[in-house]
């Protein structure tokens, strides 16, 4: 079993065709897990990003 970790996810939402590999090669290891932190973090990181995009624009407009 492989642990994913935070970096994973934040580039599977930034990024996702550049990890289309990664993501085969554990697909085809079996059995992965994560945790609720790494979740977290990732999904944090996520909105906090497109809080501050918004930001940003109304600060431009």
């Amino acid at each position: 079993m492989k642990c994913i970790d935070t970096t994973y996810f934040v580039d599977l939402i930034r990024r996702p065709s550049a990890i289309r590999t990664i993501t085969q090669k554990l697909d085809e290891g079996g059995v992965h897990a994560t945790t609720v932190f790494n979740v977290y973090e990732a999904l944090f990181g996520a909105y906090a990003i497109k809080d501050k995009e918004k930001r940003e624009k109304r600060r431009i407009n």
